[in-house]
């Protein structure tokens, strides 16, 4: 990335609250919790209306999948789950070399049945659940936060030639994943891994991890 841009507070950034939440109190920790399946009942009140007003396919089934099999796990591979989240949203500190992140393919070697599950989770939260109602009145409009970043400027972030849409049009250009979401979990909606970005640069970042699979 080629040209520094300011990263203004936003309710929005929250969004990865609720994923933390949910997975390092609720879902990692479902050895410690009584109940036999995932409820909306199990996780903090202010959060409870995105899972019980949404449909069920995106966060209640995948959730509830992931929970019944952390059950099972042991403690290295519940301590794998909860590095994943924590080291997969040090963005900073991701693209300074200090840590590593942990690949969904590391998940695959505990579970298929997890790995997909937490992936259909991640991919619906980015994919349809920033979308509606609940979750862009509890947060932000995903559009209202794009129009905040770019503000004027038309250079893309990413290439530093091409144009990218501003607060003047009706529409916005992509909001790319720094850390591609397709191998590592956890962070598909942290809006410090996504960056707005060019139709030109959107295209060659979406060839390129095509081709690595």
């Amino acid at each position: 990335m080629l040209r520094p841009y300011n990263f203004p507070y936003s309710k929005i950034q929250k969004v990865q609250s609720f994923v933390n939440h949910v997975m390092l109190d609720v879902v990692f920790n479902a050895k410690n919790i009584a109940a036999a399946d995932f409820t909306s009942a199990l996780v903090l009140p202010k959060y409870r209306h995105l899972i019980d007003d949404i449909n069920q396919d995106y966060i209640l089934d995948p959730l509830n999948e992931a929970f019944v099999i952390c059950k099972t796990l042991n403690r290295s591979q519940i301590k794998l789950l909860k590095t994943a989240v924590h080291n997969n949203n040090k963005i900073r500190e991701l693209c300074n070399g200090t840590i590593q992140p942990v690949k969904y393919d590391q998940i695959e070697a505990i579970s298929s049945d997890l790995k997909n599950a937490l992936k259909l989770f991640c991919d619906c939260l980015y994919d349809n659940c920033i979308k509606l109602e609940p979750f862009y009145s509890t947060f932000e409009d995903i559009n209202k936060y794009y129009k905040t970043i770019v503000k004027k400027s038309s250079v893309c972030k990413c290439c530093g030639i091409h144009k990218v849409l501003t607060q003047f049009h009706t529409h916005r250009s992509a909001l790319d994943h720094y850390l591609p979401r397709k191998y590592y979990p956890f962070n598909s909606l942290n809006f410090k891994n996504l960056i707005p970005i060019c139709d030109i640069c959107n295209i060659c970042i979406t060839k390129r991890i095509k081709n690595k699979t």
